[in-house]
């Protein structure tokens, strides 16, 4: 669909040069702005999707919410056209790669760079948010980095004006490793939607892994729910803990527990900036209200922690650093000091509670700890007949089916299937199974025995490549080790028109094909259009015509403007980027002489008449 706006112009100005990428609601392209002369690009909306209304609002919701925000780390936008038949945005181009293939190509970033990028992002987000924007797409596919380490946050795609829309439909948005655990569970989402999303990313870029990875998207989001990220310095020992502390605020399941607004989460990034050996200890909340946000500022809880802490708390490598009190709080410290008569009592009824505490605290524990010695170890050696052990039959070739209509069986075991792929056994025979046959295993009355059983799906259907142009190809990589076949790659930058550089081109095998473990897969991605460079000749005090044909010998294009001179008529007297080297069909703008203004030929004057006038009055 994409080929048929290649070569055209937009409204006549914006002429579409090639595409860059494609998202599930619009196509973009690098474009030349005739008006302004500069690269641009467009995003154009399917045309699929162009005419039905539901979409068109959510591409317009989209212009209005980029359009709202002008901020140095958000991508700009010049231009809209809403009124079809073509619906397109037009934004500033970026000239970089996006902070998922920075990532790929470098792994584990440093955390002084991590926190460079993350300052930009924060600031974007804080942007955004200030705007009443929830961007609900935070990825590092959607982040770019410029050659010069700026960040740019881009797509908006599914950003949504929260002033005209507060609550989530039933469609789920986001992408899945990055997804916060309300969204994923379609709860309703706010701004800390995006903090969580956020928190991911940073975590990515201190590790060089997601915090969660499953083989399908539903396993990803269920981990996202109810799964604990490994922690980061647990992977990267360089990561100070201040830094982890922030994160994982961030990355708290319980939107409650997160940073409540972006501009906290910059106060502590700034914070560690300025410090690194700063520890962030906040207070969590086990649940929020329900059918209203809680009020609770885990911020201001955990500074006012830090600050209770006692004077002369020491500083321990790895625990939290704690606060002195100010002077204003020593002196409200003293004034609220109780007699001795209030401190005699208090110690002694401190020291009460403090024994019956004591004697709670290591009995109770002892008494637990005596029950279980009794039943699982005391009991049965001081009474041998107390727990009867049988040998496990052997089930390992019956057919799974057969055995689950076998009621003298099921009366003596419960069973736990599992299923495996085998070349060798049959669909439905059972390949082994745990415990082994003739082990012994506990009869204990009124319980069954616990087996777990392989049962074979037969052979398993073959492996298939999978349609990967248009994806870079660190993330092609990434698709394929999915499958878990030992594959190799051989990889291979090829010049394109057509596709953005590092988005796959090609694979060998072919999409459809099948894949076996251990083969070579070859893909070639996209090296960027082959661009050739030309030195723009000097046509300056030639004439129009020779001009022309000069820079045409060259595959340049040109403009030309009249302006008054006193040089001859059609002489080029100015032309851009003469001597520089650009690419072929650049412009070249003429300045050209309309030619010495033509002095007037005075008047004869009239001879006078020999008869004289008269006036008739």
């Amino acid at each position: 669909m994409e080929e048929k706006y290649i070569g055209t112009v937009l409204d006549g100005r914006y002429e579409i040069l090639n595409l860059i990428g494609k998202g599930g609601m619009s196509m973009v392209f690098r474009a030349r702005c005739h008006k302004l002369n500069r690269f641009v690009a467009v995003k154009i909306l399917n045309d699929d999707l162009s005419e039905k209304e539901e979409f068109r609002r959510r591409f317009v919701h989209e212009c209005e919410a980029i359009a709202s925000i002008t901020h140095p780390n958000i991508v700009t936008v010049f231009d809209v056209q809403l009124n079809g038949p073509v619906y397109y945005i037009v934004m500033e181009l970026v000239q970089g790669v996006t902070l998922k293939a920075y990532i790929n190509k470098k792994g584990a970033l440093p955390w002084k760079a991590a926190l460079h990028f993350s300052l930009q992002i924060a600031g974007a987000i804080e942007a955004a948010h200030s705007a009443g924007i929830i961007h609900r797409d935070i990825k590092s596919q959607n982040i770019m980095v410029l050659h010069n380490g700026q960040i740019k946050v881009a797509d908006f795609g599914i950003a949504r004006l929260t002033s005209k829309s507060r609550t989530l439909t039933n469609t789920s948005f986001g992408s899945v490793e990055y997804i916060s655990p309300e969204m994923a569970k379609g709860s309703a989402t706010d701004k800390r939607t995006d903090i969580y999303s956020f928190g991911v990313v940073i975590y990515e870029m201190l590790t060089g892994v997601l915090p969660f990875e499953a083989e399908t998207p539903v396993a990803i989001a269920l981990a996202h729910i109810n799964r604990e990220a490994i922690p980061m310095n647990e992977l990267n020992p360089d990561i100070p803990l201040g830094f982890c502390d922030i994160v994982a605020h961030a990355m708290q399941k319980s939107p409650v527990n997160r940073y409540h607004t972006a501009e906290k989460m910059i106060d502590d990034l700034e914070e560690f900036r300025i410090n690194p050996n700063e520890r962030f200890i906040y207070s969590l909340i086990s649940e929020e209200p329900v059918g209203k946000t809680a009020v609770v500022d885990t911020d201001i809880i955990r500074r006012t922690a830090a600050e209770e802490a006692p004077e002369d708390t020491p500083e321990i490598p790895g625990e939290p650093v704690r606060k002195k009190k100010s002077p204003i709080e020593r002196v409200f410290d003293e004034r609220a000091a109780p007699t001795k008569k209030e401190a005699r009592q208090g110690r002694r009824k401190a020291s009460y509670i403090s024994t019956l505490v004591t004697i709670v605290g290591v009995g109770v524990p002892l008494v637990i700890l005596f029950v279980i010695m009794w039943v699982n170890v005391l009991g049965p050696l001081l009474n041998p007949k107390q727990v009867e052990r049988v040998p496990v039959d052997n089930f390992v070739g019956m057919a799974y089916n057969d055995l689950m209509m076998d009621n003298d069986i099921l009366q003596k075991y419960v069973f736990t299937a599992v299923y495996e792929s085998s070349e060798t056994a049959p669909e439905g025979e059972i390949i082994s199974q745990s415990p082994l046959a003739e082990a012994l295993a506990p009869l204990i009355p009124d319980q069954r025995i616990p087996v777990t059983l392989t049962v074979s799906t037969g052979i398993a259907p073959p492996v298939l490549m999978p349609e990967l142009t248009g994806r870079e190809y660190h993330e092609a990589k990434n698709i394929l080790d999915r499958f878990d076949l030992n594959l190799k790659y051989e990889f291979s930058a090829v010049p394109d028109d057509n596709i953005s550089k590092d988005f796959v081109v090609e694979t060998i095998p072919k999409p459809g094909d099948a894949i076996i473990k251990g083969m070579t897969i070859v893909v070639k991605y996209s090296d960027g259009p082959l661009i050739v460079l030309v030195k723009v000749p000097d046509v300056v005090g030639l004439q129009l015509s020779a001009a022309i044909l000069q820079l045409q010998s060259y595959d340049l294009q040109f403009e030309t403007i009249y302006v008054p001179d006193d040089r001859p008529r059609d002489q080029v007297i100015f032309a851009t980027q003469v001597g520089q080297e650009v690419e072929k069909g650049t412009v070249i703008r003429l300045q050209v002489s309309e030619g010495p203004k033509e002095t007037p030929t005075p008047e004869p004057t009239p001879t006078p008449s020999e008869e004289p006038e008269y006036v008739v009055g």
